[in-house]
């Protein structure tokens, strides 16, 4: 057992207890809640991950209808990585998402 700060009133307490002796703050959070912040935070990570996926797919597209008068270059390949990146880390969060939900 570690001695933990009250957020609640800034005192030493045994990070054992569930609540302050002083003030009477919760220190611990039931694994029901850790999973519901868990659930929302990777939602919100699914939706940054969705927009910024689809604004990589919607800058290619544009790039190979109308490319550019220099030829393709750096700036396709470099969203086109960002594109890989953000569709890998989405899959990986829905599966994270499918887990929790189970």
């Amino acid at each position: 057992m570690a001695i933990i700060t009250c957020p609640g009133c800034d005192r030493d307490v045994w990070d054992g207890e569930e609540a302050c002796p002083t003030c009477k703050y919760p220190l611990q959070i039931s694994t029901n809640q850790n999973n519901l912040e868990l659930f929302r935070t990777l939602k919100i990570r699914l939706a940054i991950l969705s927009a910024v996926s689809g604004s990589c797919l919607f800058a290619l597209l544009v790039a190979m209808v109308r490319p550019p008068a220099d030829g393709f270059g750096a700036p396709v390949i470099t969203v086109g990585m960002v594109y890989l990146g953000a569709l890998a880390i989405r899959i990986i969060t829905e599966k994270g998402l499918a887990k929790i939900e189970e």
